[in-house]
């Protein structure tokens, strides 16, 4: 059993500490599950094993355009020993053959016709040559169960084809058509709450006063739970005030399945979230601070079984702990893992500084070169500069056990664009 350790505020826990002691509040696949039409289960996560109620295919089919034969008619064929068979009739797709092929006889068949029962083998068309008006011959040698699809070939009745927990794709979603069943159930899409603090922190909807910021967090964040297939939940701007601060929680706890509030966590006097997070049940923020850069002031709390995630006020810093944190907990609720980041390998320009024992998340720039891809650190690229991530096509992620990379080392980079090769 993981021991769970309450942490105190602001001490400072490794990244996958941080997650697994985490993760570990919640119990794996607890969101509810729905029934929805095939068509519309792209992206969705299966939320029971998918068993096939027959096999594909049903009956043996050709697998290419031919004739359907006895294997034994074609054995002693060669280039010296042309055989000869005799066309006694053809099989339509669709339709259900009733011949029965006596020795040095054949029928023919197109892609998908189903294959005489009397017949083990498919001659393909280019093998054979007219040798007569109703007459082929040829000197392959067919084997039993030649160019021939076979009953369960594909699935076999009553196997495990799409397990729990898997997202589903486009091939999923063919083989689930494939064995007739218009709809699949899912797991619900997880409902997140985001809401920013500050009270410098304002909409869109009147000029700025001096000392205010438009809210960047809200539409960031907000954006990062529809790109990952979830459904957010707007609660706007609370001040820096306990009471608004506390009824905003409260709605989203009560709307959502997770909330995300971004601002007022780290050592401030008006940095209040945690103690308001922790005032609405227990256990409360469990962990606040982590080792990473940027995103260290994160805060995970979780309240009557329900996750909050504190995140910074930063952008950036916002950003990297939803994807350290958030994208794994949204994927957990529904018994599934997040999804692969698209990678590269890159040779780094330059030499990247980082701490020991911190998880580092550098924004870089990348170029095509004849051998691959070259990548170039942005500078400027404090926890609260947007535009270090509107300018970076990846993140280079230094491990804690690393204090950095030489020039011209290749490292592996995380795509936040794609990138022509």
């Amino acid at each position: 059993m993981v021991e769970i350790r309450i942490l105190k505020r602001r001490s400072l826990i490794p990244v996958e500490d941080a997650l697994r002691v985490f993760l570990y509040q919640f119990q794996r696949g607890s969101l509810g599950s729905e029934t929805i039409r095939t068509d519309n289960a792209l992206g969705r996560v299966a939320s029971e094993d998918i068993i096939a109620p027959m096999n594909l295919p049903q009956q043996n089919r050709a697998a290419m355009d031919g004739y359907a034969i006895r294997s034994t008619d074609t054995s002693k064929a060669s280039k010296s020993n042309l055989v000869t068979l005799e066309v006694v009739g053809n099989v339509d797709i669709g339709s259900v053959p009733n011949i029965v092929l006596s020795p040095g006889q054949a029928v023919t068949v197109a892609t998908g016709a189903l294959v005489p029962a009397s017949a083990n083998a498919v001659l393909m068309l280019e093998l054979a040559r007219k040798a007569g008006r109703s007459k082929i011959s040829t000197m392959h040698a067919g084997a039993p169960g030649e160019h021939v699809a076979r009953i369960g070939e594909d699935v076999v009745k009553g196997s495990v084809v799409l397990k729990r927990g898997l997202r589903l794709k486009p091939q999923d979603l063919g083989i689930i058509a494939a064995l007739g069943q218009e709809e699949v159930r899912v797991f619900r899409r997880p409902t997140v709450a985001c809401l920013s603090t500050g009270n410098e922190i304002v909409r869109h909807k009147r000029k700025l006063l001096p000392g205010e910021v438009y809210d960047v967090n809200g539409p960031v964040i907000r954006a990062m739970v529809r790109e990952i297939g979830c459904e957010p939940i707007d609660l706007g701007v609370s001040p820096d005030d306990r009471k608004i601060l506390r009824e905003k929680l409260l709605t989203g706890f009560n709307r959502a399945d997770v909330t995300l509030v971004s601002g007022g966590t780290s050592v401030g006097e008006r940095d209040i979230v945690p103690e308001v997070v922790s005032s609405l049940g227990k256990p409360g923020v469990i962990i606040h601070g982590v080792k990473m850069r940027p995103g260290s002031p994160v805060g995970l709390a979780c309240v009557d079984g329900k996750a909050i995630v504190l995140l910074s006020g930063y952008p950036v810093a916002a950003m990297m702990a939803f994807r350290v944190f958030v994208r794994p907990l949204l994927a957990y609720l529904q018994s599934s893992v997040q999804e692969p980041d698209a990678k590269v390998r890159a040779r780094l320009l330059t030499g990247v500084r980082s701490h020991k024992g911190i998880r580092t998340f550098a924004r870089v720039r990348l170029r095509t070169v004849h051998d691959g891809f070259v990548a170039e650190l942005i500078q400027t690229s404090g926890a609260g500069i947007v535009s270090s991530m509107t300018e970076a096509d990846g993140l280079l992620v230094i491990p804690e056990i690393e204090e950095g990379y030489r020039k011209g080392k290749e490292v592996e980079i995380i795509l936040l664009r794609p990138m022509e090769p």
